[in-house]
């Protein structure tokens, strides 16, 4: 169980840098020019990185 674990963290690690650091930049981005001056700290959010990674994993099947 805990090797797992350990695979499935590692893989939403990946997962995070390679698809969630990007969306929380352009979701930033984003809000930012739609005014919201506070969105800027959501591209270094790690709880939204992890959110939006783990639901992309869930559309993705």
């Amino acid at each position: 169980m805990k090797k797992l674990v350990g695979t499935l963290e590692s893989k939403v690690i990946r997962l995070m840098r390679e698809i969630g650091i990007p969306l929380a930049d352009k979701i930033s981005s984003i809000a930012q020019r739609w005014g919201n001056s506070s969105a800027h700290r959501w591209a270094g959010d790690k709880g939204f990185i992890q959110y939006l990674t783990i639901m992309k994993m869930s559309d993705a099947g």
